[in-house]
């Protein structure tokens, strides 16, 4: 891993308490996994709890994004967090849209 994915795996595990503290959960910190994958945004994996994220999303897209990524899933991977579309960004809610398609 380069210094810059350490640099970025360090926010993500700041980003995650933080979400923990907002939505008032406690989570176990995952293992963060800053993966080269251009089709997959994020994955986790409950077997590992590991966070996988890509670089592709890092680098070319607004780091709000990335939380979004990041926020939506957790929700997905049976994160007993409660988020809905009102907790999104406005400028993000197309990216919740899609995960909840994704998931029907």
């Amino acid at each position: 891993m380069k210094n810059i994915e350490f640099k970025w795996a360090a926010q993500l595990v700041k980003e995650h308490r933080d979400i923990s503290w907002r939505y008032g959960v406690k989570l176990t910190t995952p293992t963060i996994n800053i993966s080269s994958g251009k089709k997959t945004l994020g994955l986790w994996s409950d077997k590992n709890k590991t966070f996988s994220i890509s670089s592709y999303l890092i680098k070319n897209e607004f780091w709000d994004i990335v939380l979004e990524v990041l926020i939506n899933t957790l929700r997905r991977g049976g994160c007993p967090m409660k988020f809905s579309q009102k907790d999104c960004l406005p400028s993000c809610r197309h990216i919740w849209n899609f995960f909840i398609l994704k998931k029907s």
